[in-house]
């Protein structure tokens, strides 16, 4: 790995096996110069360059963002990678980067603005959030800040939107919405608040959440002769509760044009049902 040019004293570009890279390493372009080999133990991260666009702007972020942002960068990315066994698009050390800079400019000038989606991402991403928070308390720590709560949102969406399993990183979003959509049925239809802490209401979320996938992509469940004869013995049982159902249904329909299966509404059933049982 062979130093084709000193970016600063923490960022090289390199050639490996003629491939182009940009090397991450807090002082590893200390005494060095063009031509002389990298020191492995030092390098923290490697970027591929082979689309100039993701080049060019890394290494304008490299000569404007403080090292130590990247390095929280790079903690954040692995506890997500260490937590939920996902790969994460290289793209979130340029958005996040350029997203925690643009923090640091704010604080400065003392002037935050609102996520509005904080309490969605906290109660639906709730081990997702906690990452967000560590990376907004590092910040914090290095630089001696108080940015708030809003921040570890955006952390959040920025590791959910670079998550290689979402083909669509504009997919968190419209889940969220959906989520919300769905449980603002709930909760005016019963007249309740969740308790967010509850086993029941996070099985609740998880389930909705994977049901707004299928919305997303237009996957329909089940409408098996089993699956008919349960949902006809539960709308029996649990009358409001259906009735709940089919206001979902009937939203969903007009604003996706999405039917839901028996299947759907037979475990979108159960899983409210569970909710006001805990209630009583």
């Amino acid at each position: 790995m062979i130093i084709k040019k000193i970016l600063n004293n923490n960022f090289l570009i390199v050639e490996e096996n003629s491939v182009e890279k940009i090397i991450m390493g807090r002082g590893i372009a200390f005494n060095k110069k063009v031509g002389q080999k990298v020191d492995q133990n030092r390098i923290q991260k490697e970027f591929v360059t082979t689309n100039s666009e993701f080049g060019n702007k890394l290494a304008f972020l490299i000569n404007n963002v403080p090292m130590e942002i990247f390095q929280v960068v790079e903690e954040i990315v692995d506890l997500y990678k260490k937590e939920f066994n996902k790969e994460i698009s290289d793209a979130i050390y340029l958005s996040l980067s350029d997203h925690l800079n643009f923090s640091l400019t704010r604080s400065e000038e003392e002037y935050t603005y609102k996520n509005m989606l904080i309490w969605d991402i906290h109660n639906f991403y709730p081990k997702e959030y906690q990452i967000g928070i560590y990376g907004r308390d590092r910040i914090n720590q290095l630089f001696n800040l108080n940015l708030p709560k809003e921040e570890a949102g955006f952390i959040t969406l920025h590791l959910l939107n670079a998550d290689l399993s979402s083909d669509d990183p504009s997919e968190i979003q419209k889940i969220i919405q959906i989520v919300q959509e769905v449980t603002d049925i709930i909760r005016y239809y019963f007249g309740i608040e969740f308790e967010t802490d509850s086993l029941y209401y996070q099985r609740l979320i998880t389930h909705v959440r994977f049901f707004a996938q299928r919305v997303i992509k237009g996957v329909v469940g089940s409408e098996g002769i089993g699956n008919e004869e349960l949902l006809s013995m539960i709308k029996e049982k649990y009358i409001e509760t259906y009735r709940c159902v089919l206001k979902i249904e009937k939203h969903i329909c007009k604003k996706y044009d999405f039917k839901l299966s028996a299947e759907e509404k037979m475990y979108l059933t159960l899983h409210i049902q569970k909710i006001i049982f805990e209630r009583e």
